[in-house]
Parts: C-alpha cells; structure tokens; sequence
C-alpha cells in the first residue's frame, strides 16, 4: 500500500562522537536511505548524567514531537548509562503513543533490538583461560545502572565459574565506559590493592585503551605481561599498538535492524 506521506524517524542518543555512535547511525541512515525516510537525530546527553552540562542537553528530546517525527528509535543502552531501569522506562514511556524501538534494553510496549552481550565476550575470556592458561583475570565494569555492563560482568562471573576459577572480588573494580576508569582501574589494582594480574578486561574497548595507556607508562608489556581486551570492536582498535582483542558490538546492524522494525510496523 502506498504511504501518504514520507516516513519521520526521530533518533534518540547521548552523543555522536565515538565509533559505537556512528557506526550505529551510520545503519540508521543507511536504512532510511533505503526506504525513502526522514531521519532526524536528537542528540540530548545522557539521564541523569553528574555532569550538568549533559543534564541541560536533555531537553532537546523534548522537541520531538507529533508535528516533527512518527516515530522513534531509542539508543537505550547509551542514554541510560546512568539511569536505573525504572528511570530509563519512566523516560522512554512518556514519548508513547509514538512507535517506539529501543536499542540495548527492554520495556514493556515498545519494540526492541536485544544485543548479544554474552557469546562473544565468554569465547575471549575462555580464549585467555584455555589458550594462555591465565587464572588471575581482572575485570573493569561498565556504570553500575547500565544493562549491557550488568550482563557483561554476569558473563565473566559465569565463564570463570565454568572453569572453576573462584571470584575475588579485589580483581574487579567500577568503571564508567570512559578512558578515565581504565586509567584508574590499573592504579586500583596495582597500587592500591597490588594484585598479581595475568589479564584485565575491560567491559569495553574505551577503558581499555586507558589501561593501556597506564601499562605502557608503567613500563609494563602487553600481552607479555599482562593481557588487555575489549568489548564493542571500534575502529581504532587495531590501529593502536599493541592491536587490542575485543568483542565485536553489532551496532551497524542494529541501527539498521531498528529502522526496518519500525517501516514494517508503521
């Protein structure tokens, strides 16, 4: 049946400017290229972020609207790194009755892209027990409240379990997925608790170039000395020396996955 009007996808994210963002975009765009859509990008900071400036940046969700787009692809996962999840389901629900298609989490009445946090990371921590024979493995978590840091820790608790290896809790610290955290995850355990580590991952890959950055400082070998990986596979990854292991985030299928939901549906 032939549509009215052209199609207006309104697209929710903290910000553009790392390669999960634009790589996620950039299937987002090519979708709505595909299928003659508008796409309008809203650009409004994280909920609930501790930096004020981001707090302000909020409102421009507010501007999507009846009169402006038909429905809305929400990058979830990335808006909500500092929310819990009632907080991030109060927020997406207040943009019903638009369709709605969420990227990362699950709420009730809206369409969602699930990711798989679980395979790829247990098949390269099972890498570095199996083939390295590595038992002292460190672990920098993503934000407290984020779903994909939730499941990604769940998964290193579970793959070390499979292999009988006990949980120590001084060989996991918080992280923020900002370079920062990597940077301080090392002075964490090196210093402060001085635990002997074979390997640290990093729940994704931006806090790990700050643990490589710290080791490389240190003077301390990667791999030869400690082991470092990643999760989400930007680009830069392996153009940084050393290459950096890490699990491929499909967030360009994703983008693309979440606008043709939402063609089909509309």
């Amino acid at each position: 049946m032939k549509r009215k009007k052209r199609l207006r996808i309104g697209f929710f994210i903290d910000w553009l400017e790392n390669t999960y963002h634009l790589s996620l975009m950039s299937g987002i765009n090519k979708a709505c290229e595909r299928h003659d859509i508008n796409l309008l990008a809203y650009p409004g900071g994280a909920i609930n972020s501790p930096r004020d400036h981001e707090i302000l940046r909020n409102t421009i969700y507010r501007y999507a609207r009846e009169e402006t787009v038909d429905a809305l692809i929400i990058s979830s996962g990335s808006i909500g790194i500092y929310a819990k999840k009632k907080e991030m389901e109060e927020f997406v629900h207040s943009f019903l009755p638009f369709p709605i298609v969420s990227i990362s989490h699950n709420f009730p009445n809206v369409h969602v892209i699930i990711i798989d946090n679980s395979s790829g990371l247990k098949k390269l921590i099972t890498h570095l027990i199996i083939d390295h024979g590595y038992k002292n493995i460190g672990f920098i978590c993503g934000p407290k409240n984020n779903e994909d840091a939730k499941n990604r820790l769940t998964t290193y608790k579970k793959t070390l379990k499979a292999f009988n290896i006990p949980y120590r809790a001084e060989i996991i610290t918080p992280g923020g997925f900002v370079t920062r955290s990597g940077i301080a995850a090392v002075t964490t355990f090196l210093d402060k608790r001085k635990v002997k580590l074979d390997a640290i991952v990093a729940a994704n890959d931006q806090m790990a170039f700050g643990v490589l950055e710290e080791l490389k400082r240190r003077g301390i070998s990667v791999p030869n000395d400690i082991a470092v990986v990643g999760f989400d596979n930007v680009t830069i990854s392996q153009h940084i020396n050393p290459p950096l292991s890490t699990v491929m985030f499909p967030s360009y299928k994703a983008g693309l996955e979440a606008v043709e939901l939402i063609y089909n549906i509309y």
